[in-house]
């Protein structure tokens, strides 16, 4: 819930955003963000597993004690490409 009123606050404050996000486009954009949302965890959960399954705690020592580099950047792993594609999908690009 909290990254779809997130995406509907972006909207109102982006115009370039806004003004492609109108009538039924904001069931595609509140889906698209649901969507973006579930893959963030995904990614968490998945580079949680890969590094459950190598025995390791951290994934690096460059950030000691948060788990290392890709704890801070899996969720954005998933998301950013995918976010990208529904821009250009969308024309926002």
């Amino acid at each position: 819930m909290a990254s779809v009123v997130y995406a509907a606050i972006l909207a109102a404050a982006m115009p370039a955003i806004g003004a492609h996000v109108k009538g039924l486009a904001w069931v595609l954009y509140a889906g698209a963000a649901v969507a973006l949302c579930v893959l963030g965890i995904v990614g968490d959960l998945f580079e949680s597993l890969a590094k459950r399954h190598a025995g390791v705690k951290d994934s690096g020592t460059l950030l000691p004690g948060h788990g290392g580099v890709l704890d801070r950047i899996d969720s954005a792993c998933d998301e950013l490409p995918v976010g990208a594609l529904f821009g250009a999908w969308a024309g926002t690009a």
